[in-house]
């Protein structure tokens, strides 16, 4: 009996903590909003092919509202939650396109 309570316990503390982390979404797990200065861009999602790199990826999608390469692929990271610069074959990643 005195375990079952226990176990309440914990399951309403964890739903609390859960609720929390989706209501304040610190870390934009649930949508990727458009930087302030780039409200005119979309993203889709690009699969990393091998040989890509943020670069090449940037010339091959670099659109008017990116002044430069640099900002492009310092909009990728931040849209990817990139702490680097390294992407592998495969992987998924949102990028920044005209917006149609």
């Amino acid at each position: 009996m005195r375990s079952i309570g226990r176990n309440l316990i914990y399951i309403v503390v964890l739903a609390a903590l859960t609720a929390l982390l989706l209501l304040a979404d610190p870390f934009h797990l649930f949508s990727i909003p458009a930087a302030a200065d780039n409200a005119q861009s979309s993203y889709e999602t690009y699969a990393v092919e091998e040989g890509d790199t943020l670069w090449s990826i940037a010339d091959e999608h670099l659109c008017d509202a990116y002044p430069d390469h640099n900002a492009y692929i310092a909009e990728v990271r931040r849209a990817n939650n990139m702490n680097n610069s390294n992407i592998y074959e495969h992987e998924l990643l949102l990028i920044p396109v005209e917006a149609k």
